[in-house]
């Protein structure tokens, strides 16, 4: 019956707005009065988009157009409370056909995501803050790789020198073990520039776009082992 209807309505936990098809406010449960802060009474007769926020009026009376058209669709939306502060909803709404068809109206339901929103805002925060935090740590990072490659290199010069002076001051008289000597400090200065140019590599990986390839681990470790 349409008194067991209306109590259905009313008990419902949404918030129900009915209007016609002119768009103008048939009825509206207690649910969502008092989630706008107003009477039912107050909104009968009104426009639905009066009550959405501002910017959004010009889509949402674009969007009734189109439900009253025929067009179901859902939506989030901002409604401006009687007290002024803002309330996030999803509206649902679809259309109301008479016994002949034709279009009556549109019926929306429409639920408090008000806490749903303020998560979505805390964890945009948050990406928002750690994104900042890794790109200042990565430019510290980065920062600090040169300034190691810098203090490392000029060693590594010395060192190479000072071995290539010893070769050239001993000329040919330079016995075997020397040579051999002077072999390993240049293999392993060399080594240890790969290593640092690999540093400088690794700070900019930040910046790059990921490359994928296939790595062989096993010639890898051979290589290392055998140094």
């Amino acid at each position: 019956s349409e008194a067991s209807y209306r109590r259905v309505l009313e008990t419902a936990h949404e918030g129900i707005w009915m209007v016609d098809s002119d768009g103008k406010t048939t009825y509206v449960n207690a649910g969502l009065a008092s989630m706008l802060g107003y009477s039912p009474e107050d909104l009968l007769g009104k426009q639905l988009q009066d009550y959405a926020d501002e910017e959004d009026r010009p889509r949402v009376a674009i969007d009734l157009q189109r439900h009253l058209a025929g067009a179901a669709g859902q939506q989030d939306l901002r409604f401006r409370r009687h007290d002024g502060s803002f309330v996030w909803t999803m509206l649902a709404m679809s259309p109301i056909r008479g016994e002949d068809g034709a279009y009556r109206g549109a019926l929306a339901m429409i639920t408090d995501i008000s806490e749903r929103k303020r998560t979505e805002q805390e964890l945009d925060r948050l990406v928002h803050d750690r994104t900042a935090e890794l790109v200042a740590s990565n430019r510290e990072l980065e920062a600090f790789f040169y300034s190691i490659s810098h203090d490392l290199r000029q060693p590594l010069r010395a060192i190479d020198g000072f071995s290539r002076a010893v070769v050239e001051d001993l000329g040919d008289q330079i016995p075997e073990d020397v040579k051999d000597h002077r072999y390993r400090v240049r293999r392993a200065a060399n080594r240890m520039s790969e290593l640092i140019d690999a540093l400088l590599s690794m700070s900019r990986m930040s910046r790059v776009a990921m490359k994928r390839e296939r790595v062989d681990l096993s010639g890898i470790a051979q290589a290392i082992f055998l140094e």
